[in-house]
């Protein structure tokens, strides 16, 4: 199972809804699913490409998966606010570890020039919240709901 997200509406604010068999694709899921609320449902793989400026790797630590899916996010929404750049995930992002020991989180990422290409941005996304954020894992399938203030 690749990983999917789903928009869901959370009072003044939104919502991802996110399932995947593995953590990295959990992640993977959840940084497709910001690209669609930052860069609106239009904005596919083929648009991305013409923008390319480059890509970057990232290695985030987290003393938990709940951590790590707040950090991957505020860091996301932080590119595109301060510096214009979208990240689009490519491969699924390496996620290793346990609650025991800390996770971490490592990926290449495509960067778009979202400023320079005068991207209109879909949703004013402000941050990631812990607002009711648990991850959980039933029938091998892992769950978690990320509420972002908009």
């Amino acid at each position: 199972m690749s990983g999917t997200f789903r928009i869901v509406s959370h009072t003044a604010d939104v919502a991802l809804s996110l399932r995947a068999s593995t953590e990295g694709e959990l992640l993977h899921a959840l940084g497709r699913g910001l690209v669609r609320l930052i860069a609106g449902p239009r904005f596919g793989k083929a648009k991305a490409r013409q923008g390319w400026t480059g890509f970057a790797h990232g290695r985030m630590p987290a003393e938990s998966l709940e951590a790590l899916l707040v950090k991957w996010a505020n860091e996301m929404i932080c590119a595109f606010d301060t510096d214009g750049l979208l990240w689009i995930p490519g491969d699924v992002p390496v996620v290793t570890g346990s609650d025991e020991t800390g996770w971490v989180a490592e990926a290449w990422l495509a960067l778009y020039a979202a400023r320079e290409r005068g991207l209109e941005q879909f949703h004013d996304l402000k941050a990631a919240t812990w607002h009711g954020l648990k991850v959980t894992r039933r029938n091998g399938i892992l769950r978690a709901r990320l509420v972002l203030d908009t």
